[in-house]
This record gives structure tokens, C-alpha cells and sequence, in this order.
């Protein structure tokens, strides 16, 4: 078994990385989003294999693993919406105001949206809501992408 590496600036430091530690030595940009992921698939996960599986029959079984595994993106997402919020405050357009409102806003609704629909409390809206959001931004980033002067 090959022994994990952990980069840190210039220096290379090999040893075996306890789970408890990683919060330590990672840098927050890396450990919270893939926490917060985690945190989901071990929510979720429980309640997709006790509820639903037995319920299904055949390939219909793995039908409730795909919410699941939509969500936990989502949740990685909204993570770095708190972790790497100057970076994506870059993202948002100059003609939209507050900029760090809206990262945090989007990333609580992403938080919000995935945790409702793992757990099925409105599930149909927080999907409607999430989807409606996601095409908003789309809508978004196709006008700042054609407010770019095309090379002469």
C-alpha cells in the first residue's frame, strides 16, 4: 500500500493522514466541501437504503441512489460558495450588485435544495427551485459571455 503524500508550500511531508486530522492539515478550500458531501451521503444514504430499496424490484433499486448522488455535488458546490467565496465572487457579473450576498445566497440555496431533496420534504419543490436557479445562472452567464467584443 502506497503511503498518501500531503503538499504543503515547498515541502513534502509522507505519513499516514488519520481521518481526524484531515480538518488540520488540509486546507478548509479542500476539507469543508468534501465534509459537507460526506455529511450528505451519510444522511442520505441510511434513508435510500432502508426506505426505498426495499420497496423496489430489480434495476428499480438503484433508482433511488441517483437523487442521492445528485445532491452531493450540490452540497460540494454550496461548500465553496462559503470556502472559496473570492474566487467566486469573480464569477458574478460587474452589472449584478452585492456581489458576496448573492455567493452566499446561492450557496445556502444549494445547501437547502440538496438536503430537501436526500431527505424528501418538498422534494418536487426545492428541485423546481434548484432548477429555476441553475437557468437563471445559465441565463446569466450567456449574457456576460455576449457582452465580450468579438476579436477584430
Amino acid at each position: 500500500m502506497e503511503i498518501p503524500t500531503v503538499v504543503d508550500g515547498a515541502e513534502h511531508v509522507e505519513h499516514w493522514l488519520p481521518a481526524s486530522f484531515a480538518a488540520v492539515i488540509l486546507p478548509r478550500s479542500v476539507f469543508w466541501p468534501y465534509f459537507a458531501g460526506a455529511v450528505l451521503l451519510v444522511i442520505g444514504l441510511p434513508l435510500v437504503i432502508k426506505s426505498e430499496m426495499p420497496e423496489a424490484h430489480g434495476l428499480d433499486k438503484i433508482m433511488p441512489f441517483g437523487r442521492l448522488f445528485f445532491c452531493v455535488p450540490m452540497v460540494v458546490f454550496g461548500a465553496y460558495h462559503f470556502t472559496a467565496t473570492k474566487l467566486v465572487v469573480l464569477v458574478v457579473p460587474s452589472w449584478i450588485p452585492a456581489h458576496r450576498f448573492w455567493v452566499y445566497l446561492v450557496g445556502i440555496a444549494l445547501f437547502a435544495a440538496a438536503l430537501s431533496i436526500v431527505v424528501r420534504i418538498q422534494a418536487p419543490l426545492a428541485a423546481t427551485l434548484l432548477a429555476i436557479m441553475l437557468f437563471l445562472w445559465l441565463c446569466v452567464r450567456i449574457r456576460k459571455e455576449a457582452q465580450v467584443t468579438p476579436p477584430s
